[in-house]
């Protein structure tokens, strides 16, 4: 199976909005290009499911989650959860708001069940001093790190090397936000995705 886990639409902040970017376009696209399974992305917001519908087949429901935890890691990460729904949407929320606590969000993510990865691990906000001696603990709390595209090579080596010495899985996405969707993409055996992404989790997948 192949799947693009990181793509954001039109209901992006920081995404011009164009037809390229359209939920429902970009779901056509990935299925055409062979797109097993297609996550949206989108920054704190889950709108384009409610926009296209939430159970189109291949369709993950997923939010791209964003997380400043001053105790734990001193700059902003993003974190990608899959499979959840409008109620566990609403508790992520919560913790990233409210408590701001990375490993109260993992351990959540884990007694729900939820898939999750730690996005572009060595990124950071333009204005943020990065701590980067605190993302080998954070990737420690992620079953899987991110190889995307978007970011420049020395900066996926570093994931790839991190990813290794944890023992994590990677997976590859395009983190699109012009509607470039499946040029990289994950191939893993699965057919549901919770299997799928087990075996991106077993370092058991192939990066495209």
């Amino acid at each position: 199976r192949a799947a693009d886990l990181h793509v954001h639409t039109l209901h992006s902040y920081d995404v011009i909005p164009t037809r390229q970017v359209d939920p429902l376009n970009l779901y056509h696209e990935a299925r055409r290009l062979g797109m097993s399974y297609v996550a949206f992305t989108d920054h704190d917001t889950m709108d384009a499911y409610d926009a296209i519908g939430w159970t189109r087949e291949g369709l993950v429901p997923a939010v791209e989650i964003k997380l400043h935890d001053p105790l734990k890691v001193g700059h902003t990460i993003h974190v990608n959860v899959y499979t959840l729904d409008r109620r566990q949407f609403g508790e992520i929320r919560k913790i990233a708001a409210k408590a701001r606590d990375v490993v109260a969000l993992t351990d959540y993510l884990r007694a729900e069940g939820l898939p999750f990865a730690y996005n572009h691990p060595f990124w950071h906000e333009p204005d943020e001093e990065p701590n980067l001696g605190a993302v080998l603990e954070v990737a420690r709390l992620f079953p899987v790190l991110e190889y995307n595209m978007g970011r420049i090579g020395r900066i996926n080596a570093q994931a790839l090397r991190l990813a290794e010495k944890l023992g994590k899985g990677v997976l590859a996405a395009t983190d699109t936000h012009i509607g470039e969707i499946g040029r990289a993409f994950t191939l893993a055996r699965g057919d549901s995705f919770q299997e799928f992404f087990g075996n991106i989790a077993a370092r058991k997948a192939l990066l495209c």
